[in-house]
């Protein structure tokens, strides 16, 4: 049938809908035909996609996971020193503006659940895992080369993704205090004062 979509495409439309629902209304708010509707199919095939609104939850998160990397790689294409990947690290991270939170609701949102639901919190740990080994590891490059001064890269990258997490946390919330620009200056800060460069 023209037009119809293959099962891969209509789950990532599920997916973004489960994420445009869940930043705009929360998790518990919620519903199920609400993100069916959005994404222009039934409830019953949502479920069967997604059997709980936490498993969408987890996807839709792990999918805009995967979107963030294949940006960070597409900016990162023309290569670069280990500072610069650093910076662009940084710099993906923290939203460009009050409005750009998309990612950062779902975090909220997983943080959150996570708590109570063993399946979450280990979406949560190896997410997180990822994200400080992705930095650990440009570090350990940035100190082969002689770009970045000594220190454990797991410790450093520990505190680095740390800072970002909860400045992060700062910018959903509309803190005032806490603008994007802000994050970003003071993250950037933290890394050159960690690891002895210049910005």
């Amino acid at each position: 049938m023209p037009g119809r979509l293959d099962p891969e495409s209509r789950r990532q439309e599920i997916l973004t809908a489960a994420a445009r629902s869940i930043i705009e209304h929360g998790l518990h708010a919620t519903r199920v035909a609400d993100i069916a509707r959005r994404a222009g199919v039934s409830s019953g095939l949502v479920a069967h996609y997604f059997p709980t609104k936490d498993s969408l939850l987890a996807e839709a998160l792990i999918n805009q996971d995967t979107l963030f990397y294949e940006q960070l790689e597409e900016r990162l294409q023309g290569g670069g020193s280990a500072r610069q990947r650093l910076v662009m690290m940084i710099e993906t991270a923290c939203p460009p503006s009050a409005g750009a939170r998309v990612n950062w609701a779902l975090w909220l949102e997983l943080w959150s659940a996570a708590r109570l639901d063993p399946a979450l919190a280990a979406t949560r740990n190896r997410l997180d895992g990822n994200w400080r080994k992705a930095i650990a590891a440009t570090i350990r490059r940035g100190q082969r080369e002689g770009e970045f001064e000594g220190g454990d890269p797991a410790e450093v990258a520990l505190r680095l993704a740390a800072l970002i997490d909860g400045l992060a946390l700062q910018v959903a919330l509309g803190d005032r205090a806490v603008t994007p620009a802000k994050m970003r200056a003071t993250c950037l800060k933290a890394a050159a004062a960690e690891l002895g460069f210049e910005l």
